[in-house]
């Protein structure tokens, strides 16, 4: 017998001793798929007590008084009278931009502090910005702003913003960006309580630090994709001193890039609030546009409204807003520009987008 006739009588033989009919071309039992896998649950919001000293009754309607990041040499950094213009007009709190190198000169550090007290001694809150959209290493941040809080007044009305707009991670292991963001921030909290520092902390984030992107609900599974599910991951945010805010921005454009004058986005800061109530935390909106001096384009209208609307009905949580495009050193044409032509943003200047911008 050959070995294939062997086999198929030795095959025959089982299914005898079964009692099994065997058609002799019998098909193949249908293979059973297993069921799909059920969805996997976003991660559970971490509550947390790193905002649960923060004192600063909302809203507050700021600006940012921009020009001393424009050059390197600080010719048009804000100087105290231009902060003083702006106290004027009823903003209470002012954010001052400023990229970090400039600070190896003392004389530009001196203009940043002069501009700093010019706000402070009129009861008015300060945002230190360092608008170098990179992120330096942990020991650089710390090392940074310990050295430039030395060298300003002592006062718990001055927030630092560690680093506008975070990019450029580059950790070989913690590839993943919000992954390390996350880890790195509470390290930078932790290095800067070590130092003595006890002012509000405002941590930006990945994403251009936009509102829409503080969560996105992704499966467990999945990556890290924004800064409250990496910061629920590395089990929530840390502050021995209880007084650090997020920091989100938000322009009411496509995509909120911020280039276009018109709105089509989602009126409103997305679900900043509630996202952050859910975690026992506090935010800031450090910056936000919606028209320019004297105009309000039609499609920002309701935007504008919605986003006043927005900060009083939450200032339970979202301390407040410093507007973008303040001061003297844009140019005429600039999209978001809050003061009008050159010399004309005198004690007696009033517009109907300047009046929004304070909550009217």
């Amino acid at each position: 017998m050959t070995r294939p006739s062997i086999a198929a009588g030795l095959v025959g033989l089982a299914i005898a001793a079964t009692g099994l009919d065997c058609p002799a071309s019998a098909a193949p039992s249908p293979q059973r798929m297993p069921p799909p896998p059920a969805p996997q649950k976003a991660n559970a919001p971490v509550r947390s007590s790193a905002s649960a000293n923060v004192r600063i009754r909302g809203p507050v309607f700021g600006v940012n008084i921009a020009g001393c990041s424009f050059v390197a040499d600080g010719t048009l950094c804000p100087t105290p009278a231009s902060v003083r213009a702006y106290l004027d007009k009823g903003f209470t709190m002012v954010r001052l931009p400023f990229k970090g190198p400039q600070l190896a000169d003392p004389a530009i550090r001196r203009k940043l502090v002069a501009a700093t007290r010019a706000a402070l001694d009129r009861g008015a809150y300060v945002v230190l910005d360092r608008h170098d959209y990179s992120w330096p290493s942990v020991s650089e941040q710390v090392a940074f702003w310990t050295s430039l809080m030395a060298s300003m007044p002592r006062s718990d009305r001055i927030i630092i913003d560690p680093m506008n707009e975070p990019r450029h991670f580059d950790d070989p292991v913690l590839t993943n960006d919000w992954d390390q963001w996350a880890r790195d921030t509470n390290q930078i909290i932790a290095g800067l309580r070590a130092a003595g520092i006890r002012n509000v902390i405002a941590p930006e984030y990945p994403g251009s630090s936009a509102t829409f992107r503080l969560r996105k609900r992704e499966d467990a599974a999945k990556p890290s994709e924004s800064a409250l599910v990496a910061l629920d991951r590395a089990g929530g945010l840390k502050d021995p001193l209880g007084l650090t805010i997020i920091n989100g921005h938000r322009y009411f454009d496509k995509g909120s890039s911020g280039t276009q004058p018109s709105c089509t986005g989602t009126p409103g800061y997305d679900n900043f609030a509630s996202e952050l109530r859910a975690r026992g935390l506090k935010g800031i909106i450090t910056e936000s546009a919606f028209g320019r001096a004297g105009a309000i384009p039609p499609s920002c209208e309701a935007a504008g409204a919605a986003a006043i609307a927005y900060l009083k009905t939450n200032a339970d949580t979202v301390v407040g807003v410093t507007w973008w495009g303040g001061g003297a050193a844009w140019n005429e044409r600039y999209l978001f520009k809050i003061e009008p032509k050159k010399g004309s943003f005198g004690p007696r200047h009033k517009d109907a987008y300047l009046d929004r911008l304070l909550g009217r």
